[in-house]
């Protein structure tokens, strides 16, 4: 079975790159220009992707050396013909005042579909002017709804489709692709979906998940905005526990017993809001349904619009500890999520928007995976904030004087440092 792939990015190139070390032979494109290029499929010594994706650039040199069947088609049409399943992961962006760095805007607006409308729109083509059958696997995210409205019209009888996104994050995507807890394939024609799932086969165990293409859609959105409301909820619980006394670590290590009701630990620890190029976007565009569809409370604009609330809120805590102190305030963290320099929807850049927009505080940021240096030394006494929870930092030495702010509850520091330690919702 011949695999195509159009849409090599931070997800598709990886996902495609797997899918050929697990023996199928795959040819990819990207439409967009300089990314061909920079994939470098040719001799590149040494080689290098413009992002970070443990593995990715392993399994690139193993195509490039023959090790595995992964091929750069020449254009659209050749991808096409060569062919037998087709994945389209091309992006479904958002404008970037709503990408979840800076407070959300008062009107919410559904994805950008114009990229995953036209890429169908040429795949249609080029199947019909080749006179052959395919079958069309869409991973990109998109609200439920939109693959009968936008997608289905363009195809014609000869192509089946199939709704099949990948619950992966960024800087794990390989490891993530690999392992999936489920598989999921939205279609109404069974033997196209059961074709889909034979390509996985050779990925993983996973069970095939199959329903319609609506309910999919729909399954994609709520599972990350599920996260989304389980870190919200979980900030939540920190503020009150802060309130009252409690101990928000004590109080999650009795919930995290109700495995049929709450069903896992993950997520419900405070700490600060979520992030990444997925779940603060889908919040927003979820709201914009519940608006379209008449619903009176908006839930997932509450949960975005709590979201901003709780950076605000330790935003007027960092800036308390800096008036009462006179310390100036350093951000230990920018990126989204712990151990990659991603910087897309994350909240630290959203913290940083209310100290220095909206309470007018000047703060310097050092993170090690922007600055690809993991060493951080630190000489004088400042208002510390752990922004991203690194790894780094739980066992990093503050300045005598200092005041650590950790939102996250991971950072120990001994008795004797002469460093006060700050952990909202915790004793």
């Amino acid at each position: 079975m011949r695999i195509g792939w159009l849409g090599l990015g931070r997800l598709g190139l990886p996902c495609a790159l797997v899918l050929a070390d697990r023996g199928h032979d795959v040819v990819g494109l990207d439409i967009a220009d300089g990314v061909m290029d920079q994939l470098q499929f040719a001799d590149a010594d040494p080689l290098r992707l413009p992002y970070l994706e443990p593995g990715a650039e392993a399994l690139l040199k193993k195509a490039i050396a023959g090790e595995i069947s992964f091929q750069a088609a020449g254009g659209l049409q050749d991808l096409v013909d060569r062919s037998d399943v087709l994945f389209i992961a091309v992006q479904t962006p958002h404008a970037p005042e709503y990408d979840g760095t800076v407070p959300v805007p008062a009107e919410t607006r559904d994805f950008e579909y114009g990229y995953l409308v036209q890429a169908v729109r040429e795949v249609a083509r080029a199947a019909d002017t080749l006179d052959r059958d395919l079958v069309l696997v869409i991973v990109s995210t998109v609200l439920p709804g939109t693959t009968d409205r936008l997608i289905r019209p363009l195809l014609s009888r000869r192509i089946s489709l199939v709704y099949s996104p990948q619950f992966i994050a960024m800087g794990t995507t390989i490891h993530d692709f690999a392992n999936p807890e489920f598989l999921l394939l939205g279609s109404d024609d069974h033997t196209a979906a059961a074709l889909v799932a034979q390509v996985f086969q050779k990925v993983h165990t996973a069970t095939p998940m199959v329903c319609s293409i609506t309910d999919a859609e729909m399954a994609k959105v709520a599972y990350n905005t599920f996260i989304s409301m389980k870190i919200v909820w979980a900030n939540h619980l920190g503020a009150l526990c802060d309130a009252t006394g409690a101990d928000a670590d004590a109080v999650v290590d009795v919930l995290e017993r109700a495995s049929v009701r709450v069903t896992s630990a993950a997520y419900l620890r405070p700490g600060m809001g979520d992030g990444g190029a997925c779940h603060p976007r889908d919040l927003i565009a979820l709201a914009d349904l519940e608006r379209r569809a008449g619903l009176d409370v908006s839930l997932f604009h509450g949960l975005a619009l709590t979201r901003d609330e709780q950076s605000l809120a330790l935003a007027r805590l960092i800036k308390h500890w800096s008036d009462q102190t006179g310390l100036p305030v350093a951000l230990l963290g920018l990126t989204y999520k712990p151990g990659v320099p991603l910087t897309d929807g994350s909240p630290a850049q959203l913290l940083r928007h209310h100290l220095e927009v909206v309470l007018g505080l000047e703060t310097e940021v050092h993170d090690p995976y922007t600055r690809r240096a993991l060493a951080l030394k630190l000489t004088h006494p400042k208002v510390f904030v752990i922004s991203t929870n690194h790894l780094e930092f739980r066992g990093q030495e503050f300045p005598r004087g200092s005041v650590v702010i950790d939102p996250w509850g991971d950072v120990r520091i001994a008795p004797d440092a002469g460093v006060t330690l700050v952990r909202p919702g915790r004793r």
